[in-house]
């Protein structure tokens, strides 16, 4: 009787912890908004809508490819939609890459994009890389080096994050920007 009543204790006890590591665990990974529901006095949770993808290959044309690379480039390889979390967040991913057929030399689009209520947080955690990041200005609401080498250069416009990736003999910063600037002024 008393092993009864200590085992009911004990899972009495139970139950209320799993249910406060499930509410902190859907906080930490913010892919759950809280919200009332009608009539009752209790909250649920509610996914965040899934992020809309984006046709990377829209974007970034076969003319536009060639012009970064600086040669014949076989068709466009697209990629995604794949779900891929980026600083705690949930984007939906797609990729087009154009690869030279008689060189390694290549460039490649990959295309982030989050659902509209977490742009903002998507945003500011970017404001922190850009601020590590040598930036640049004058493409989307903000653009950055990812390294000094000047061969990959990241954008972010609303809730879109653009990383354009060059493979080329010679530099390939304004390449890189011209390509940035195209497919920025296509994104919708």
């Amino acid at each position: 009787m008393k092993g009864d009543r200590d085992m009911r204790k004990a899972n009495l006890l139970t139950i209320p912890t799993v249910a406060i590591v499930v509410v902190v665990a859907s906080g930490i990974h913010g892919s759950a908004s809280v919200e009332r529901a009608p009539g009752w006095d209790h909250f649920q949770a509610k996914p965040s809508p899934a992020p809309t993808a984006v046709d990377a290959c829209s974007l970034l044309t076969k003319e536009d490819a060639v012009s970064a690379v600086g040669e014949a480039l076989d068709p466009a390889k697209p990629s995604g939609p794949l779900p891929v979390p980026m600083g705690g967040i949930d984007t939906t991913v797609t990729g087009c890459a154009y690869e030279s057929p008689k060189s390694v030399h290549n460039i490649k689009l990959t295309v982030h994009r989050v659902s509209n209520d977490k742009a903002a947080r998507f945003k500011q955690f970017y404001q922190s890389v850009c601020s590590r990041k040598e930036c640049v200005s004058g493409l989307g609401d903000m653009a950055w080096w990812y390294s000094g080498q000047h061969d990959e250069l990241q954008v972010l416009k609303n809730a879109t994050l653009l990383i354009f990736k060059l493979s080329r003999n010679g530099d390939g910063k304004e390449a890189l920007q011209g390509a940035a600037k195209k497919a920025l002024a296509r994104l919708q």
